[in-house]
């Protein structure tokens, strides 16, 4: 087994495997690294690391509630101009406030995915 950057007459295999995941890969932009598994002269894996959009809000719990509001509001709409304008198709929000999460659902447009978070430190 072996690793080696991706070539273009990998993408079949690559879209095949990808067929049979649950979470898919949509594109292979904003790619830090990337490449297959070879085994057997055949691609066996796909890996990429991605730089992607995350949204970090930081929020006074101590100012009353339509000011943080309205900071949330501004923040919020300047975080996806950011993401826009750096060619971003998605902007992630890891929230622990169940309340928030809510609040960026109804108002901003974001979706829970059933998909697990795992963060690593480097």
């Amino acid at each position: 087994m072996h690793f080696r950057k991706l070539h273009n007459s990998d993408l079949p295999d690559i879209n095949q495997i990808n067929q049979q995941q649950d979470f898919r890969l949509d594109d292979l932009q904003h790619c830090v690294i990337d490449g297959v598994i070879i085994h057997n002269n055949e691609v066996v894996a796909y890996g990429i690391v991605k730089r992607q959009a995350e949204a970090i809000i930081l929020v006074d719990k101590n100012k009353p509630k339509i000011t943080r509001a309205r900071a949330l509001r501004e923040l919020m709409r300047i975080a996806i101009l950011g993401a826009k304008a750096d060619d971003c198709k998605q902007l992630h929000c890891f929230v622990s406030d169940v309340k928030v999460a809510e609040l960026l659902k109804r108002k901003f447009g974001f979706v829970e995915t059933k998909d697990i978070v795992l963060v690593r430190d480097l």
